[in-house]
């Protein structure tokens, strides 16, 4: 139960829409394709990629961000 519903004594809905906020341009690593596969990758080898949130994709389920790459745009 959350701070807020023990002083108001209200119940609130639901916390959903909170558990997938993030921040515009926030960095993000987003994890490689080949792992993303079942591949296995060499060992010192990056296992993600640095980028930035740029909000949710509206061509996939909401659940998918879409994120700008920065080592290819």
């Amino acid at each position: 139960m959350a701070h807020i519903e023990l002083f108001s004594g209200v119940k609130l809905l639901s916390y959903d829409p909170l558990l997938r906020v993030h921040v515009f341009v926030c960095p993000v690593f987003a994890q490689d394709p080949r792992l993303q596969d079942g591949k296995k990758l060499p060992n010192w080898t990056p296992r993600s990629r640095r980028g930035q949130f740029l909000g949710y994709s509206p061509q996939h389920s909401t659940l998918v961000g879409s994120i700008l790459t920065m080592s290819t745009g």
